[in-house]
């Protein structure tokens, strides 16, 4: 697997979504899988449409150790990200993003 061998391989998959790999272990940033063309919930009404496909579908990412959650939107963390990730994967976030996923 690359990262493996002590190298570290960063992964644009998009949006705010990146895939980091150092000495065998995977962090994933803001998971959002969305197609192109299907909406994001921002809050307070607002949506966002995103423009392209992601580099990467959830079924092609390697075990995770964590998830890096900047915030709770849907441009970070989307339905998608929610179907898909394992239950008991570890988030680190803020506080109202830990207690929105609980």
């Amino acid at each position: 697997m690359p990262g493996e061998d002590g190298q570290l391989e960063i992964t644009f998959v998009g949006t705010a979504t990146v895939l980091i790999r150092h000495a065998g272990g995977a962090l994933l940033t803001d998971p959002n899988f969305l197609h192109r063309g299907e909406h994001a919930y921002l809050g307070y009404g607002l949506q966002s449409r995103r423009l392209t496909e992601p580099a990467l579908q959830i079924h092609d990412l390697p075990p995770l150790d964590l998830v890096v959650l900047s915030h709770h939107h849907g441009d970070h963390f989307d339905r998608r990200a929610a179907a898909g990730l394992p239950r008991d994967l570890t988030i680190v976030t803020e506080p109202h993003a830990a207690r929105t996923l609980r």
